[in-house]
């Protein structure tokens, strides 16, 4: 006849009596383990055990004293560092990513209108967007056609690089009045504008076709404009073309 011990009180009883902790296992294979004696046996020991991993939470959780506070900083400083990496690591990286989408996006749309972002890196310059700037070029191109001379020169800072030449706002009101007498059909459009942010201006470039006489085909001229924020508006500081540019190039030469 086999015997076993008690796990609880420690009795040698008859295997046929026993009461297992295990699942069905005379082992224990449970985490438990080990045969009772009685149903009395097994309940206490279950009973000692339950409050004994209460005991164990309660106190990890609620120490007090020095070495409490001490571990309860440790466990928070671990909790803040390993927030602080998920967000530095992915959620910042993240919008960043965003960020980059929505900016490839915007190149994108103005591609398909004609214009393009504003590139290159400036310091103290403000904060625009791409319609503001284009919207300076749409103006004054606005004013040729309908012959509006004060809108046309108040578009014009007070001292303007005209053509390579320093001229006054008078002084270019007075340039197209001349321009637009001697030319009674004298109608100009823009196309393919595109906006390059300079040190201290803004570069607006595009192609200006150009009728002195509707009955003849216009004339198409690479010209920029030079912007720049003078007590708040927008100013032209510089008005020219590629063509005469150049041929003010070999003049010089």
């Amino acid at each position: 006849m086999s015997y076993k011990t008690c796990k609880w009180c420690g009795r040698k009883f008859n295997e046929s009596d026993a009461v297992y902790s295990g699942l069905g296992s005379i082992f224990g294979n449970d985490f438990g383990g080990g045969v009772y004696c009685s149903e009395k046996c097994k309940a206490e020991a279950e009973a000692k055990r339950a409050n004994s991993y209460k005991n164990s939470y309660d106190d990890d959780d609620h120490s007090t004293g020095l070495l409490g506070l001490i571990w309860k900083a440790i466990k928070w400083g671990i909790i803040i560092m390993v927030v602080w990496f998920v967000y530095d690591n992915y959620i910042k990286n993240d919008k960043t990513d965003s960020k980059t989408v929505n900016t490839n996006s915007t190149t994108q749309s103005n591609a398909k209108t004609g214009t393009k972002s504003i590139s290159s890196s400036s310091e103290n310059m403000p904060n625009v967007s791409l319609t503001e700037i284009n919207q300076v070029a749409y103006s004054w191109s606005e004013a040729h056609n309908s012959r509006n001379l004060l809108r046309l020169s108040s578009l014009y800072a007070s001292q303007v690089n005209y053509y390579q030449s320093k001229y006054s706002r008078e002084q270019i009101k007075a340039s197209k009045e001349k321009l637009m007498n001697k030319y009674p059909d004298f109608k100009q459009e823009i196309s393919n504008v595109t906006v390059e942010k300079e040190t201290s201006y803004y570069k607006i470039s595009f192609d200006k076709k150009v009728w002195t006489d509707l009955q003849k085909e216009p004339k198409t001229y690479p010209s920029y404009l030079h912007v720049k924020m003078v007590d708040g508006t927008w100013k032209i500081i510089t008005e020219s073309d590629l063509v005469t540019d150049k041929n003010l190039s070999k003049k010089k030469k």
